[in-house]
């Protein structure tokens, strides 16, 4: 198997094997205000929210806290400043502001930035707007959702300036009435994917509608956890190590108790599963919110309707109806590779990603290569559904859904289900319809 399309395989049925996250941690002292929830998120997907940061999003925040916010915002500029203690020990809006603009300044981002002061450079760009009373505050005490704001903000700006944000795989289909957009994800990926390039912020915010594969955010997690079972573990009495020989069993056991995971956990798990979870510990923890999981929860902040385009069954279906010897061949595949490949394969997948590169994709992938048992299991006719669905969509009959004939819709699913001969775009322009590719 080209490992390349391994990991993709693995990377897309991650959406059902990771835990979604949760939106704010639930130590939080606080919630953001409402005007501040889209800002505060954003910051914490972009990296600029350390979970360290003690301070309530609508309290001052502490010198502490925005130290640590600063580091981040820094780091992700690739610079280290020193941040100064603000005067009298109260961090202002102006403290904050200047304290941004330094570091933007030292790190050389934008190098013909011709501002002379902090203040104007966040009032030019647009980074900023005048209070009721008509001035910006400087002196005024900032509080965390602000500070988080003006970084997540700052940021934004320069990532737009200079490199334009990941670009990923999208395409705009348009009928009489309304617009489908499809978006290639990676349903889980690294740091320095987000922010996503303007193309993929427009089309979502011309949306009116969101559809992704599953929709395992707002899942009832117990019933999801049950239907898993059902496909993932042995309810028989069979074991694992029943159906597995000496050799293989141990070996997995072994690299489970590396993870500090012990028998009794994997007890029941079929072969399949089995791979499927070391190869999530394998790419390691590194990682973070996949381009579905970011989406819904931008609707879910902004009340976009969320509707998933499958199934766990049409999901999951595959792996359990998986003949047993290829479920071993490929767990057996997994033990066998460097336990450092699937990360830096997982890094090598995003970088393609954020690059929208179509033709890279497809070769890393081998997308056009004749399927073998795990790619059937993962796949199957899963493309020619998902077609049918979008197809709904287009010609307005997706009424059951609550979809209008003249809504817009964003149409989500992993690239790999997009790309290819029997994939999503090649299907929709074998029905007639025009694919435009938007970069």
């Amino acid at each position: 198997m080209k490992f390349g399309k391994r990991i993709a395989s693995v990377v897309l049925a991650a959406t059902m094997l990771l835990a979604p996250t949760q939106l704010f941690a639930a130590e939080a002292v606080d919630m953001p205000a409402p005007w501040a929830l889209k800002e505060v998120y954003l910051s914490e997907a972009y990296g600029l929210l350390p979970y360290e940061v003690e301070s309530g999003f609508q309290a001052t925040v502490s010198y502490s806290d925005f130290s640590l916010i600063y580091s981040a915002f820094c780091a992700e500029l690739g610079v280290t400043d020193v941040l100064p203690q603000p005067t009298n020990g109260v961090v202002t809006r102006g403290y904050v502001l200047q304290a941004l603009y330094i570091a933007i300044s030292d790190s050389q981002w934008l190098p013909d930035d011709a501002s002379d002061s902090a203040l104007a450079f966040f009032v030019e760009k647009g980074l900023i707007a005048g209070r009721a009373s008509g001035d910006y505050a400087l002196d005024a005490p900032c509080t965390t959702q602000e500070a988080l704001m003006f970084a997540k903000r700052a940021f934004e700006h320069i990532v737009y300036s200079v490199t334009g944000g990941s670009k990923g795989f999208l395409w705009r289909v348009s009928d009489e009435d309304n617009t489908l957009y499809l978006l290639g994800s990676i349903h889980i990926t690294n740091r320095g994917t987000y922010p996503l390039s303007r193309a993929i912020m427009n089309a979502y915010e011309d949306a009116e509608h969101i559809a992704v594969e599953y929709d395992i955010v707002n899942a009832d997690q117990d019933e999801l956890s049950d239907e898993m079972d059902q496909y993932f573990t042995y309810t028989d009495g069979t074991l694992l190590s029943d159906v597995l020989d000496a050799e293989t069993y141990a070996d997995f056991a072994g690299r489970m108790a590396e993870y500090g995971i012990g028998q009794d956990v994997y007890a029941n798990w079929r072969p399949i599963y089995a791979d499927q979870v070391l190869s999530q510990l394998m790419l390691g923890f590194s990682f973070t919110t996949g381009i579905d999981e970011f989406m819904i929860i931008n609707a879910m902040i902004d009340g976009k309707p969320i509707h998933s385009i499958e199934q766990v069954s049409d999901q999951l279906g595959g792996f359990r109806d998986m003949p047993l010897e290829a479920q071993i061949e490929s767990l057996q595949y997994t033990l066998s590779i460097d336990p450092e490949l699937p990360a830096a394969s997982l890094d090598f997948l995003v970088s393609i990603w954020r690059e929208g590169d179509d033709a890279m994709l497809m070769w890393y992938t081998g997308l056009d290569e004749e399927n073998d048992a795990y790619d059937e299991a993962l796949m199957g006719d899963r493309n020619a559904q998902m077609i049918e669905v979008a197809k709904s969509m287009l010609e307005g009959t997706a009424t059951d859904r609550g979809i209008a004939a003249t809504d817009d819709v964003l149409f989500i699913t992993g690239a790999a289900h997009m790309l290819g001969n029997d994939g999503i775009v090649a299907g929709l322009q074998e029905l007639g319809y025009t694919v435009e590719r938007l970069r």
